[in-house]
């Protein structure tokens, strides 16, 4: 028993044994909605140390190989894709360190080349002196070449970055580990909110999140290190396989390069990379630079340009705030504020995909259901005109008034639902199609049409 901890214990006990008080149904809420936030938070963490530690722990045969014990749940849970890269390197590694040392067959040569001389001078009467002898024994001194230099030293480079990519990932399995234990200990929900909030400022002062996605970023570090080793190995072997390696070498490159700075063009890009959120702060944080530069420039030629001057200098102001407000708000805001920011048409889109997919009865119900109270609405402006573009032609499947007037049709000729159910069913469709601008008018015209 610890004296130090058996004192400050009553405190923590009397602080969280308070259960009725009327602070908790504010803070008990607060714990709800941070206690899914935590689990999914350190899910993600956990996540990406598991693909980490796949990607660079070694294999269980390597390891039985080596003689290394094993636990048995490492052998119930890797697979044959399990530690791949760090199997890759290791026998690369083990196959390129010997370039770094003398060759013990070179010595078995010169001893051989040795004998044979002595054999050789003994049949022509010759003698191979001393001096002779040494230096065949002993040859120059070892010096490794440039190639086997830089190929030995990014490839242990990449196994040593590998290795640290493991021991953070394990790490970070730990940390995820001890702030779930730390927040959601048993106590009053007060005494718990403080105590979790205390712990999450931490991990945003300390910038967790960060070094979560710092992890990747070593490791994809680790293989382009393994790779640029790779090419000068392979050169020194043979040039055109060498070369060849490099070509392909240089478009996974650029193939990664371009993954990491689309979004920084295109907001709506599915692709990113570890570094993206690094080459986007650098992007505008260089752009404001020069954008501020050249305001100052041209400040000085304002009086002898005049109103062109002025206006581009109005632009660059312009677009100096945007890229300050960038850098503000961070990638993962902008992109969503450029979401936010985008026409009507998207949210049209996005309802007539939804109405496409619905083939349930009950989910068509609650679709019609919900057209009112979508017309109605005072937070979205453009509710109108959504709704009349699902009325028209819209590249979809079904306009919205022939889906409802097949959902009424179905209602009143299933009998295998009640009564209560196929009216509120019918009821709901009827109402749906009234608030839909000129869905009525289309329906008369399209029957008047059609009779006629």
């Amino acid at each position: 028993m610890n004296p130090a901890t058996d004192r400050h214990e009553p405190q923590s006990t009397a602080q969280g044994a308070d259960y009725g008080d009327s602070s908790n149904a504010l803070f008990s809420m607060y714990l709800s909605r941070a206690e899914k936030f935590d689990k999914e938070q350190s899910e993600s963490w956990k996540g990406n140390a598991d693909g980490i530690l796949v990607f660079v722990r070694p294999p269980p045969a390597l390891l039985l190989h080596a003689r290394v014990p094993v636990d048995d749940s490492l052998r119930r849970t890797a697979h044959p894709q399990t530690g791949l890269f760090s199997a890759t390197v290791a026998a690369f590694v083990i196959e390129g360190y010997k370039n770094l040392k003398p060759d013990s067959g070179n010595t078995t040569v010169f001893v051989l080349a040795q004998i044979s001389q002595q054999l050789a001078g003994i049949s022509n009467g010759t003698h191979v002196s001393a001096v002779d002898q040494a230096a065949v024994l002993t040859g120059l001194p070892f010096s490794p070449s440039s190639s086997a230099f830089w190929v030995n030293a990014l490839w242990f480079a990449s196994l040593v970055t590998s290795l640290t990519c493991a021991l953070l990932a394990t790490l970070l399995h730990q940390w995820a580990r001890r702030y779930l234990h730390r927040t959601q200990r048993r106590y009053s929900p007060h005494a718990r909110a403080r105590i979790r909030a205390f712990f999450a400022e931490g991990a945003d002062k300390f910038c967790l999140s960060t070094v979560v996605e710092f992890l990747p970023a070593l490791l994809h570090l680790s293989v382009f290190l393994f790779f640029a080793g790779l090419v000068i190995f392979l050169i020194d072997i043979n040039r055109s396989i060498g070369f060849g390696i490099l070509t392909l070498v240089a478009i996974c490159g650029l193939s990664y390069t371009i993954f990491t700075v689309i979004p920084i063009l295109f907001h709506d890009s599915p692709f990113q990379t570890p570094l993206t959120t690094a080459a986007w702060y650098f992007h505008h944080v260089s752009l404001r630079a020069c954008l501020i530069a050249a305001k100052h420039l041209l400040a000085g030629f304002s009086e002898a340009v005049g109103f062109a001057t002025w206006r581009t200098q109005e632009d660059i102001k312009i677009l100096s705030d945007k890229s300050k407000r960038y850098l503000k708000r961070g990638i993962g805001q902008t992109l969503e504020d450029t979401a936010r920011g985008r026409p009507w048409g998207m949210d049209a889109r996005a309802l007539a995909w939804t109405l496409d997919t619905l083939d349930e009865d009950h989910e068509l119900e609650q679709f019609m259901a919900g057209i009112p109270e979508f017309y109605q609405s005072k937070a979205l402006t453009t509710a109108k005109a959504i709704l009349g573009s699902l009325s028209g032609p819209n590249g979809y499947k079904t306009m919205l008034p022939w889906k409802i007037l097949e959902v009424v049709e179905y209602a009143n000729d299933d009998n295998h639902h009640p009564l209560d159910v196929r009216q509120r069913r019918t009821s709901a469709c009827l109402t749906a199609l009234y608030f839909l601008p000129g869905a009525v008018h289309d329906i008369l015209s399209a029957f008047r049409h059609a009779s006629s």
